[in-house]
């Protein structure tokens, strides 16, 4: 292990909470394929869930969770697989029984098996827990061992350098860090306590100075306030702690935050967010920076969320008043050991622990939180791991808020087309208490999912229910809106619209109440809208009957033996008459249509409520409400009621408190609802009129203040389910797009060795679209030595997936690399691109040449060259055949090679010039082998020079001459006696002796030039020199010998 970095693997606890064992109400276990919502999907565990690490368990790959659950006094451990489309699947017939209390939970190998192993600290009964895996996401039975008292955290590192894992664990009671060295085959020594400071609840392995040696960083909980750095000696023995102030660190993460080379320390703690202590690199730590993340944060990691190369800390926090919860905080680095301004984004409920992992294969890194839920939660349903996907830019999906008329409370919310561009709009009916706001604010789409500003309309006093439709027929879309003065007289104002997404003044009608639920249809049958409204606070509801021409008749009005909420129309009975449902609080109320503009008297049902939809596929109108579910039987009576936990939302209704549709594009019917904390909440249907899906819980998303309005729709014309949320707290509307999401599988990949020039066998790489909405695929291609086919077309629908088969067929010997590139429109970013590396191994012989070309310059001609020298060697991986080794005309060779030439091996070639003409000459050696690239050519070149012939005098002397001084020159005349030009190379006098000449490079067939030879003695001493005349074309040269006495 290198210990520099930080260690193996490390589980911090957080805060206990126990749970009790119940039972979610009647929630269906109908098979049920998981997706992302708004990229984010929720996986059922065994019990509330309280630590989470992620690692590879059954080797395939795939990044799989192992989640501590902790109920009551038990304790298990639940594993969730990866599957091939980013989401997982809990291993039902493999419960993992572990201590009491389990409390934080690290992976590492711990019997060098090659197998991912387990170890779970047990804060009730004072010991960890070591699992051993079997390698296929199972692992054996736990063999437990003893550490010191409430063990509340667990790391992993090689204390003592011999290659064995060993345990660190820290024990909040006595004050001690337990160490338990390793054996090497999955078992442990006996724990040596290490003296902390007072209630260690968290410890994480690094080299803080440096020296090889893993260290140990602690941090405390309860009433003292300390982060300790223990140095490790290197034999599993430490240095006394040194302490550092802070506020409680309930959780650590160490990383380099800086830049610096040395690690760094971020430590949470509930009341005061992060902290963070930047490294001096010998083991000790600056005071520390504080950063706001979120009210009570308890789990925290560290991962480079935005790919820029900077670590960046992940918080989990529960939320309090002042920022709602429970949520995530991102806080993205600015790479000195700074953070920006924390992100949240919303989780299920109390996440006690957080990990960061690319789950989907695309790159990006994604957020997975453990949601212990409250501490009455119980231990099945209702207790998950959320998973949120990342998009690369640091961020991930969240709403974003537009910004209402006047006043500061949007109560309703609608959404339709209103100028007829074949894009939803918004409509929202502004109110407030304390301010008389008398308009509607209308918000046009752009086509992208983004809306212009708000442009408002009159609309009675306090407008708080609105709906649309054509109210005089002229194919436009007009408002009905209803208000709420609670001073007098109410009013119901009908805007008629311009087809342009603008509205008339409105056209008022007195109300004898005023408005909790509005609803719009043609009651008799004449072609002409009509409205019902229900009345707040009063048992009675009202029917007008429309004029077509935007003016509605008196209302009449019934009597029922509830205070109404919402009202909704549908045919309960399959007659072709529309009939009202009203929700009554605790079930709903049904009026069947007698077709002429009245009804029956209302029938009461107990369950369900004024939310309609087919929740069971049968065909026929079933009934919602805020706690349970009536199936409709199709002649407008209902089945008993389907109950589900008022606790999944909000626990109240209103008169908008429920939405019907189809969020996971499964064909299913879905219910989106108000949760608590600013929260809406999602239930996803299993198709049989029970809800809760695979992991049998909710969905919470974050809203703006107050929520009290829903409306769904495809605003960004991706063809999935949208959501307008209509905040009454702070004046906004929040927006939530469904985005496409691609899973790659796997997310590299490997060929065998394959022989040079052959294809493989296709391996395949799995595209799924576990998200909502159509993922379009632009492009897909290869690179290098691999080529793809693919059944992706242009789109993958959502839970569908698509094949991409690769082959590889190595062009050389050695290791081959390319890639696989897939642009699409992942988390709804058009031009998105995710790359899967490609490797391989060609096997085959390679040859090598010493040279590309053989120049043997000028030769004469009728005589052969020396020989040059050829190396030939294979540096492939499979033995070379020599199948021939040739020569062109005017050359020659001769080689030692044979016919084989093994792996490593060289030979030699001899080459040679034997020119038959005065010209110049090229050729090739042409090797024919099995390598790559054969036949392979050596260009070979040479001039064939004639023979010549030319005169010179032997000898010059120059007797004496003084010292230093330059003597008279001497003439040398050199002739050329031939018929063919002579080429003159150089002129080389030796010693004392210096030439000039007119000779230049030729001299002409009968020509000749002279050379002045001059003599400059340096002693009074003879001396001797040789004038050198080369001839370009001859393999000789003349010499003419020099003599002269210095005096």
């Amino acid at each position: 292990m290198n210990s520099k970095k930080p260690g193996l693997a490390c589980g911090v606890l957080i805060r206990m909470t126990s749970c009790v064992i119940g039972v979610l109400g009647l929630l269906s276990s109908t098979a049920f394929a998981q997706s992302y919502i708004f990229s984010r999907a929720e996986f059922g565990t065994f019990g509330p869930p309280n630590n989470v690490t992620a690692a590879d368990f059954n080797g395939d790959g795939k990044v799989d969770l192992a989640v501590t659950n902790v109920f009551g006094n038990g304790g298990t451990v639940s594993i969730l697989l990866g599957k091939p489309d980013g989401t997982f699947a809990l291993n039902n017939q493999d419960i993992l029984i572990v201590g009491y209390g389990p409390s934080s939970i690290a992976a590492a190998d711990f019997n060098s098996d090659g197998k991912l192993d387990l170890v779970v600290a047990n804060s009730t009964d004072n010991t960890v827990s070591v699992l051993l895996g079997n390698g296929d996401g199972t692992f054996r039975p736990q063999v437990t061992y003893a550490t010191g008292t409430k063990p509340l955290s667990v790391c992993v590192g090689d204390f003592n350098r011999d290659g064995k894992p060993d345990l660190a664990v820290a024990n909040n009671t006595d004050g001690t860090v337990s160490i338990l060295l390793g054996n090497g085959n999955g078992s442990f020594r006996s724990h040596v306590d290490v003296a902390v400071n007072v209630f260690p609840a968290s410890v994480a392995t690094a080299d803080f100075n440096d020296d090889g040696k893993p260290d140990l960083v602690v941090g405390t909980h309860n009433y003292a306030a300390f982060v300790s750095i223990l140095l490790g000696n290197g034999d599993g023995t430490f240095q006394p702690h040194v302490d550092y102030p802070t506020g409680t660190a309930d959780s650590l993460a160490v990383a380099d935050f800086n830049g610096d080379g040395k690690l760094d320390v971020a430590s949470v703690s509930p009341g005061g967010g992060v902290s963070i202590w930047l490294g001096n690199g010998d083991g000790t730590l600056q005071p520390p920076v504080g950063y706001p993340a979120g009210d009570g944060p308890e789990g925290i990691a560290a991962a480079d969320f935005n790919g820029d190369g900077k670590v960046d800390l992940l918080v989990g926090y529960l939320g309090g008043i002042n920022t709602p919860g429970p949520n995530v905080t991102i806080l993205l680095a600015n790479g000195d050991g700074t953070f920006q301004a924390p992100q949240s984004y919303g989780v299920g409920y109390n996440p006690k622990a957080v990990a960061a992992a690319d789950v989907n294969g695309d790159g990006h890194v994604d957020v997975i939180a453990a949601n212990a839920g409250s501490s009455e939660g119980p231990p099945g349903p209702g207790t998950t791991v959320s998973v949120l996907l990342g998009r690369g830019d640091g961020t991930f999906e969240s709403h974003a808020d537009y910004t209402s008329g006047g006043g500061t409370g949007p109560v309703s919310v609608i959404a339709a087309d209103f100028n007829g561009d074949g894009k939803l709009d918004l409509a929202v009916a502004d109110s407030a208490v304390a301010v008389a706001v008398n308009a509607v604010s209308v918000f046009l789409n752009n086509g992208d999912g983004t809306f212009g500003p708000h442009v408002d309309f009159p609309a009675g006093t306090r407008p708080v229910r609105i709906v649309a439709g054509d109210f005089n027929g002229d194919g436009k879309l007009d408002l009905a809106v209803a208000d709420e003065p609670g001073n007098g007289t109410n009013f119901l104002s009908i805007l008629l619209g311009n087809g342009d997404g603008t509205f008339q003044p409105p056209i008022t009608t007195a109300q004898a109440g005023f408005a909790s639920g509005i609803a719009v249809g043609d009651f008799n049958h004449d072609g002409k809208l009509d409205i019902a409204y229900t009345w707040a606070g009063s048992e009675q509801m009202s029917i007008l009957l429309g004029n077509g021409d935007g003016i509605f008749q008196t209302p009449v009005t019934y009597s029922t033996p509830f205070i109404p909420g919402a009202i909704s129309v549908a045919d309960f009975n399959g007659d072709g008459k529309p009939d009202l449902v009203i929700d009554t609080g605790s079930g709903g109320g049904v009026l069947i249509g007698n077709g002429d503009g009245t009804f029956q008297p209302v029938v009461v049902y107990t369950g369900g409520g004024a939310t309609v939809g087919d929740f069971n596929g049968d065909g026929k109108v079933d009934l919602a409400g805020f706690n349970s579910v009536m199936l409709g039987n199709g002649d407008g009576t209902f089945q008993s009621p389907i109950l589900y936990s008022t606790s999944l939302f909000g626990g109240s209704f209103s008169y908008t408190n429920l939405v019907a549709a189809d969020f996971n594009h499964d064909g299913k019917v879905d219910l989106v609802g108000f949760g608590v904390f600013n929260t809406v909440s999602l239930l996803l249907g299993n198709g049989d009129g029970t809800f809760g899906g695979a992991a049998q819980t909710n969905i919470d998303y974050q809203s703006g203040n107050g929520p009290n309005s829903l409306a769904v729709g495809d605003f960004n014309g991706d063809g999935g389910v949208d959501l307008a949320i209509a905040n009454g707290g702070e004046n906004s509307v929040s927006l939530y797009l469904s985005r496409p999401v691609i899973a790659l599988f796997p997310v590299s990949v490997s060929f065998a060795d394959e022989p040079v020039g052959l294809a493989s066998a296709p391996l395949s790489v799995q595209v799924s679209n576990p998200g909502s909405v159509v993922l379009n695929i632009d492009s897909i291609s290869s690179s290098g030595d691999f080529a793809q086919t693919n059944t992706c077309g242009s789109s993958v629908q959502p839970g569908a997936s698509c094949a991409i088969s690769v082959t590889f067929t190595p062009t050389l010997p050695g290791s081959r690399a390319g890639s696989l590139r897939i642009t699409d429109n992942n988390n709804g970013v058009s031009g998105s691109v995710q790359t899967i590396a490609l490797t391989g191994t060609g096997i085959g012989p390679l040859v090598s040449l010493s040279s590309v070309s053989l120049d043997f310059g000028y030769h004469l001609v009728g005589t052969p060259s020396l020989a040059r020298t050829l190396t030939l060697a294979n540096t492939g991986t499979a033995p070379l055949s020599i199948r021939s080794i040739a020569a062109s005309s005017g050359f020659t060779q001769s080689n030692n090679c044979g016919s084989i030439l093994a792996v490593g091996g060289n030979c030699s070639i001899s080459v040679t010039f034997s020119p038959t003409a005065v010209a110049p000459a090229s050729g090739a050696i042409t090797i024919t082998d099995t390598a790559p690239g054969s036949p392979h050519v050596v260009s070979v070149t040479g001039i064939g020079a004639p023979t010549l012939t030319f005169t010179f005098p032997a000898r010059i002397d120059f007797g004496n001459e003084p010292v230093a001084a330059p003597s008279a020159p001497q003439t040398v005349t050199l002739a050329n006696a031939s018929n063919q030009p002579l080429l003159v190379r150089r002129l080389l006098p030796t010693r004392r002796f210096a030439q000039a000449n007119n000779c230049g490079v030729s001299i002409a067939p009968g020509s000749s030039c002279s050379i002045q030879v001059t003599f400059t003695p340096i002693a009074k001493l003879p001396s001797r020199g040789l004038l050198i005349i080369l001839d370009t074309g001859r393999p000789r040269f003349a010499i003419v010998r020099l003599s002269g006495n210095g005096t």
